[in-house]
């Protein structure tokens, strides 16, 4: 039976007490946070981590187990192999955290599917510093953008890199 709506999960580190851990989270991180060379975060640098965290986060899960679904549906081995994982970890009860150690078959569909699905083509950053990369100078400051589609997708590291294959 599900608990009750006014029920918090059992050991649910969200549902915690604040008191049991105080400045613990994430924006009390963030908060806190004192880079030696350039200080506290700023106003403006903490309003677009926050804005990342809440909506970047919620996309790209969605789309990531949308697409696991999706080819677990096509793959009707691999769905027998999660169903038998699953069952040998938790049986009829729900799953829980601790069972996930237990489901290594799960996690490798799961990088697979980030691995053939990555929700970023395209990465940018900006260096800090002077840097040499496949023996080209960048200097500091300079916006750099790759792609991680195009290394997840290299036959060179994956011998067949379209097939869906945990």
């Amino acid at each position: 039976m599900a608990p009750a709506a006014s029920e918090a999960p059992v050991g649910c580190p969200a549902h915690q007490p604040a008191e049991q851990a105080p400045g613990s989270g994430l924006f009390s991180t963030l908060l806190t946070a004192d880079d030696p060379e350039t200080g506290p975060l700023s106003r403006q640098q903490l309003q677009d981590e926050a804005i990342t965290l809440l909506t970047g986060a919620i996309e790209t899960t969605g789309t990531t187990l949308a697409w696991a679904l999706c080819e677990i549906s096509r793959n009707p081995k691999i769905e027998q192999r999660l169903h038998e994982e699953l069952d040998a970890a938790c049986g009829e009860r729900p799953l829980v955290q601790e069972d996930l150690a237990a489901l290594p078959f799960m996690r490798s569909v799961l990088k697979e599917t980030m691995r053939m699905y990555g929700p970023a083509r395209l990465v940018t950053r900006t260096t800090t510093r002077p840097v040499t990369l496949g023996g080209h100078p960048i200097p500091k400051g300079a916006d750099v953008i790759y792609s991680p589609y195009i290394h997840q997708h290299d036959p060179e590291v994956y011998g067949a890199p379209g097939t869906f294959d945990p």
